[in-house]
């Protein structure tokens, strides 16, 4: 495991670790299934990664279901987070989307050695159209909310910045890798998209983690 992979877990864990200390602020709000989501970010690849060491078979189903629950997971939240009823149902079918394809995709390959990435892509779009929705909806409202401070808010800056670029650096260095024994340049673009990669994760995480602390104690 590469130094690269450590700056991505510091990051995860820090926004964990985050999210666990500033419990209090948001612990009465939907927005508290956001310290298990986070806290299994966070484990899911050392387990991956063990459970591959040790048994020498493929680990693509921790992944797999890792795609699923986080996408489907920040679907949810953002729903719970729109007030107006029209956008809050456009999110809604969003989510049923995701869901069937990702149902497609597992039926589709062997989920214990292929992989969801076409079903994660897509859904990963679907997650930056529910947040360009849950912003027009808070320009649209009447409520007042100070947004320099508004926890979700950050939270999803944290996450538009990940499932924008994500998904295109992932397939460039899946389409890149199938030739890195062929061409050195190859090599050297893969690497360099996935620095790229390790950069844009740990700045995800990083974000989510400074909104737990800078945000203001919501209670709703």
């Amino acid at each position: 495991m590469d130094i690269l992979q450590y700056v991505i877990f510091a990051a995860e864990l820090l926004a964990a670790i985050a999210a666990t200390v500033y419990y209090y602020k948001y612990k009465h709000t939907h927005l508290k299934w956001l310290l298990p989501l986070l806290w299994y970010i966070f484990i899911n690849e050392p387990i991956a990664l063990s459970y591959y060491k040790i048994t020498n078979k493929s680990n693509a189903i921790f992944y797999n279901i890792y795609d699923f629950i986080v996408c489907i997971t920040l679907l949810w939240l953002i729903y719970t987070q729109v007030k107006n009823l029209k956008k809050k149902n456009y999110i809604r079918i969003l989510q049923y989307v995701s869901v069937i394809v990702f149902i497609i995709n597992f039926i589709s390959i062997n989920p214990l050695k292929g992989s969801t990435a076409i079903a994660f892509t897509i859904s990963s779009i679907l997650i930056v159209v529910s947040l360009l929705i849950t912003f027009i909806d808070l320009l649209s409202t009447y409520e007042i909310i100070d947004v320099k401070r508004d926890l979700f808010l950050w939270v999803c800056f944290g996450f538009l910045i990940f499932h924008i670029s994500y998904p295109v650096i992932y397939f460039v260095r899946d389409y890149l890798y199938v030739r890195d024994h062929q061409v050195d340049v190859y090599s050297a673009l893969h690497q360099s998209f996935y620095t790229i990669q390790v950069i844009t994760t740990a700045l995800c995480y990083s974000l989510i983690a400074f909104a737990f602390m800078w945000s203001n104690k919501r209670t709703s």
